[in-house]
């Protein structure tokens, strides 16, 4: 038992730490959080993201999930764009850990990043809800949700993409095509997603993107 607790409250205090780093790096994540991560950087950033990744794989599931769900909802209710920006990438961080918790609360999580989507007039904060959408959809356990969860994440996470390729902002469009590749690996049957395929392929060819475009056309084509 006192093994547990100390286990359980080094888990807090590293997962304390990781989002503490991140915070402190505003200047860093105004311009990370719209890209990829780079794992050579040494900066605060980078050093929160790297701890709570490790902290995500290597400590118990379900306390890294519960203790950093909580750290994410408040910093998704800051006025402050880099952190809500923050609270949304660091769902994709800690899905490979905590796949079962994530699955869990599949549909809920894509809602709430979708919302997240949808509502932030901040292009970085719609760049890390969107890129952490493809991650949650490409790291799920999507084969335990049952048919109609299974149904409505895909359709949530197919429908929000296509918002993100029409999105002002040239970044958020080329991440939202890494989404919807995403959402396409989620389809087991064409027919399913036959009557979207002219809407998809339109949306694609008017994003501006040549690259990505043609990198989801062809995901399309696979499903």
């Amino acid at each position: 038992f006192p093994k547990a607790v100390r286990r359980s409250k080094m888990s807090d205090q590293c997962i304390d730490a990781s989002f503490q780093l991140m915070v402190q790096s505003e200047g860093d994540a105004a311009s990370a959080f719209e890209g990829d991560l780079d794992d050579d950087e040494t900066t605060a950033l980078m050093l929160g993201v790297r701890l709570l990744d490790a902290v995500a794989s290597k400590l118990l599931s379900k306390d890294v999930y519960s203790r950093g769900m909580n750290a994410v909802q408040k910093l998704a209710g800051s006025s402050m764009p880099y952190q809500r920006a923050i609270a949304y990438r660091s769902m994709a961080i800690m899905v490979d850990g905590c796949r079962n918790e994530f699955t869990a609360q599949a549909k809920q999580l894509i809602s709430a990043l979708s919302n997240a989507y949808k509502g932030d007039s901040e292009a970085q904060v719609r760049a890390s809800a969107m890129r952490s959408i493809g991650a949650l959809v490409e790291n799920l356990e999507i084969y335990e949700l049952d048919e109609k969860t299974l149904m409505e994440v895909r359709e949530i996470t197919l429908e929000t993409s296509i918002l993100g390729i029409k999105d002002p902002d040239i970044r958020v469009r080329k991440i939202a095509c890494g989404s919807l590749e995403a959402a396409f690996t989620v389809y087991e049957d064409e027919e399913d997603i036959a009557p979207r395929v002219d809407d998809i392929t339109n949306v694609l060819s008017q994003a501006g993107i040549p690259e990505e475009a043609v990198s989801a056309a062809a995901a399309l084509a696979d499903v």
